[in-house]
């Protein structure tokens, strides 16, 4: 999706493009339509990628693709946190499929976000995450991000950043509930979505 002369567009004209083309995608595959949470595996199979979980010697790598081949890093990752990178991964393969990719830990560059903005959209479907959302926005949120967690089956900082993604909560207040949790914007767990600047 991003080509060599988009690289002028900001992060957050990148997440922008990129969610708008990831709810194309998936509407026009008919993946908008499926209930949460969201089978990745099966659809990635299904699109004719192979899926590999490995416990890789090296931490930072998160996931790769190349020729065909989703991996996932199984070491020092959660189960909810192991579905993004799967998901992430899924959106290297779907824009760029003749490309490899090895994704380590805190890399924010620009490809990296447009497969989180993919994962995301693919995980928490805007429009299913708002009608979500509706009825708690002026009761707060707060009480709520767990349930959230447990319907799309991510962690509850991915909520966190979908919130903020969607223009519901500010950067800071996510960045706040990460301090909150006794994270630092450093660990994996809290770089799920990364952050749009």
């Amino acid at each position: 999706m991003i080509s060599l002369g988009m690289h002028h567009l900001t992060r957050n004209d990148v997440a922008q493009v990129a969610a708008c083309a990831a709810r194309d995608w998936l509407e026009k595959h008919g993946l908008h339509r499926i209930a949460p949470p969201i089978p990745v595996k099966k659809i990635a199979e299904s699109l004719g990628f192979i899926v590999t979980y490995r416990n890789l010697s090296n931490p930072q790598i998160l996931g790769f693709y190349m020729h065909g081949v989703i991996g996932v890093n199984l070491r020092n990752q959660s189960h909810t946190r192991g579905r993004f990178s799967l998901a992430h991964e899924l959106g290297h393969a779907v824009w760029h499929p003749h490309q490899r990719y090895t994704c380590l830990n805190g890399d924010l560059g620009l490809l990296e976000i447009e497969a989180n903005t993919f994962a995301a959209e693919l995980l928490m479907p805007q429009a299913d995450f708002l009608h979500r959302i509706a009825p708690y926005r002026d009761l707060g949120l707060l009480s709520y991000i767990d349930d959230l967690a447990v319907v799309y089956a991510v962690s509850r900082e991915a909520v966190w950043w979908r919130l903020a993604d969607l223009g519901i909560w500010t950067r800071s207040q996510v960045k706040a509930q990460i301090r909150h949790a006794g994270l630092k914007l450093s660990d994996p767990v809290a770089q799920q979505i990364a952050p749009a600047k």
